[in-house]
């Protein structure tokens, strides 16, 4: 298995962030189109059989379907990893897509936005709609902070309604920009 970070730029700046993704925070050296083709091609020709697709937010690289596609079309099986803020699935329906995960922090919009800075529960729910509409695995993924905890069971019967066929979650990993905020956000164990 293969698990690439396409990019560490976002356009979320979330308080869990465990690669300290945010806007602007493309690192030095991300690979270019061409780098990415050939990479991918080597990939393939490996024989690996599934790739994670992440970032901070993979769908901002400019080549992030055609990365995709090449893979497909070598026989690695994909998952996808985005926040669902300007997901399109339409354009990764015809590739070997194993699931698409999108991040669902809070079942309502303001304990969303608290622990994902510029994102919209709408435009999560909505590109969650567009994932199952366009016949692709849904996988629903929550990230339990004291921001959010409360909210858990609700985001399960969210993912229930959306057709999610997996949801994920565990403990809150003290890594990136969730180690630098860990006394605000890890919850305690009773909420746990």
């Amino acid at each position: 298995m293969v698990t690439w970070q396409l990019t560490r730029d976002c356009d979320l700046a979330c308080l869990h962030c465990c690669t300290d993704s945010a806007p602007g925070k493309a690192l030095k050296g991300e690979l270019s189109r061409d780098e990415a083709l050939s990479l991918a091609k080597q990939i393939a020709a490996a024989g690996v059989p599934y790739a994670m697709i992440v970032g901070g937010e993979p769908t901002l690289v400019p080549h992030f379907i055609e990365v995709c596609r090449t893979l497909s079309d070598g026989g690695v099986l994909l998952k996808i990893e985005t926040n669902g803020q300007n997901f399109d699935p339409r354009p990764l329906a015809s590739l070997r897509i194993r699931s698409i995960q999108i991040s669902h922090d809070g079942a309502t919009a303001p304990t969303y936005a608290k622990q994902r800075i510029n994102g919209s529960l709408d435009k999560a729910v909505s590109a969650c709609r567009a994932t199952a509409a366009a016949g692709l695995p849904l996988e629903i993924t929550f990230a339990p902070t004291r921001l959010n905890i409360h909210e858990a069971e609700a985001v399960i019967d969210l993912a229930v309604s959306l057709g999610a066929f997996r949801f994920n979650t565990g403990k809150l990993m003290r890594l990136g920009t969730a180690a630098k905020l860990w006394d605000r956000l890890e919850p305690t164990a009773p909420q746990y």
